[in-house]
């Protein structure tokens, strides 16, 4: 895998994630951010880690837990 790209929603959720995290902590609101990039960075690296899901989608997605998020994504070479 070259690189990774986010879905739109994936941005705006990252957004959230830090304010409100950062309601109680700006420190604590960038670790969890910093632990969300370098879980994407692992992906990159690794890109047949985490879980399907078929009860949740037939598409070709994975999944991989950060804290109590979930990063969801398609490896590169199932994008199409």
């Amino acid at each position: 895998m070259n690189g990774y790209g986010f879905h739109p929603d994936a941005v705006k959720d990252l957004e959230e994630i830090w304010e409100f995290i950062a309601q109680d902590s700006l420190d604590a609101a960038d670790q969890v951010l910093d632990d969300i990039q370098d879980a994407i960075q692992m992906l990159v690296r690794m890109p047949r880690q985490g879980h399907q899901r078929t009860e949740l989608t037939s598409r070709p997605l994975r999944f991989w837990r950060v804290h109590s998020y979930l990063i969801a994504y398609v490896p590169e070479d199932l994008c199409s």
